[in-house]
């Protein structure tokens, strides 16, 4: 008997991954890897690779209104093409970023 393959795939991740290190600062950046999103993006993962806690939010994140990510925590979003950003309580932390399309 032939195996038949009906598996629906429409929610995989298979089109796009980047993946990189941004140094952020008290300044809001946009969490992404180049100068650009990742096309299609629809996920997103952040790691605190610095010793500061990070915050995540939508534009206009402060350290008061963002959610914080502390030293060595990851954190995975289901995101699409929405802007998320990334601001931190000191001047020099390293996040790694990674999107997937």
């Amino acid at each position: 008997m032939p195996i038949v393959d009906n598996a629906d795939r429409s929610d995989i991740l298979e089109s796009g991954y980047i993946a990189g290190t941004r140094v952020i600062g008290t300044v809001q950046v946009e969490a992404k890897v180049g100068e650009s999103r990742l096309s299609f993006r629809q996920h997103l993962t952040i790691h605190n690779n610095g010793p500061g806690i990070i915050y995540i939010g939508p534009e206009g994140v402060t350290t008061q209104n963002g959610r914080p990510l502390y030293p060595g925590a990851t954190m995975d979003m289901a995101v699409g093409d929405l802007g998320i950003f990334i601001i931190s309580n000191t001047s020099n932390n390293t996040v790694v970023i990674q999107e997937l399309a």
